[in-house]
Order: C-alpha cells, then sequence, then structure tokens
C-alpha cells in the first residue's frame, strides 16, 4: 500500500481514513526498585552515589487523532467515542510499516470550532491496548 507522505493515514479496525495529524507516545510504565544500596558509590561509577533505579512494569500506549469533522456521524461510525475499547486500530507511518494497537480504549472526542479560520475539527485521544511496531500492514481501501 503506497501512502502519500503528505496524508497521516490511520486506520480503525477495517477503515483507512486520512487524518489531519496523529500523534503517537508509546511509553513504558515504570516501578521504582531503588533499594538501600543506591546510596553507597556505584561498582564502576567512582563518585556516582545515590540516584533512583526503574524497571519497566508494562507498555503504556497513548494516541492522538484529528480530522475534519466533515459528517455528524462520522466519529460514531467508526466507534471512536469516548468509553469504547476499539479493537484494532493502524497508525501508518511509512509507505509500507505501521504500528498496530489492539484493544485500545478512547479517552476522550473534542470537537473545535474556529469559524474564522478553519473548519469544525474532532480530536480523539486514546490510550492502552497491545501494541506492536513496525509491520506490514494488511490492504485495507480506503473510505471515499
Amino acid at each position: 500500500m503506497a501512502i502519500p507522505q503528505a496524508q497521516q493515514p490511520i486506520a480503525v479496525i477495517d477503515t483507512v481514513f486520512h487524518v489531519t495529524r496523529h500523534s503517537t507516545n508509546w511509553i513504558m510504565r515504570k516501578g521504582e526498585v531503588t533499594t538501600s544500596a543506591a546510596g553507597a558509590a556505584r561498582v564502576g561509577f567512582p563518585g556516582e552515589v545515590g540516584g533512583t533505579s526503574y524497571a519497566p512494569v508494562t507498555r503504556d500506549p497513548q494516541w492522538r487523532v484529528e480530522f475534519p469533522h466533515d459528517d455528524a456521524s462520522f466519529v460514531e461510525a467508526l466507534g471512536l467515542e469516548e468509553g469504547n475499547i476499539i479493537a484494532q486500530m493502524w497508525f501508518f507511518h511509512a509507505t509500507t510499516k505501521a504500528d498496530r494497537l489492539c484493544l485500545t480504549f478512547v479517552d476522550g472526542v473534542e470537537k473545535m470550532r474556529d469559524s474564522a479560520n478553519d473548519v469544525v475539527r474532532v480530536v480523539v485521544t486514546g490510550s492502552g491496548g497491545r501494541l506492536t511496531k513496525n509491520l506490514t500492514p494488511p490492504v485495507i481501501p480506503p473510505i471515499s
């Protein structure tokens, strides 16, 4: 699937649509694992004393998509309503690669109107889910 760089497509389940922009923040929850030995000088690092140590706990992906609100029920038709869990989303970042996020939670839907300079836009944010990065996505025809 060749995608022009100027477009920012995402796919929700089996529907590809172009968004003005999308951002993804693939972060890791961490747990503090500092011990009483943290106050001692660290082996191999003379003069380094103290500090906090962390260990990875689990991924906690966060995402945001923005697009024109050109149809009154478009957001709802895709299932992008606050509180919904989306079975599968694809975030395209190259002409042949995308990140897949399964069972992600829709945190909120914001509608913005700037009648002087722009059309009504929708910003949808979400978090959580199972992330797999840099996959070759299936061929999904875009909506017209």
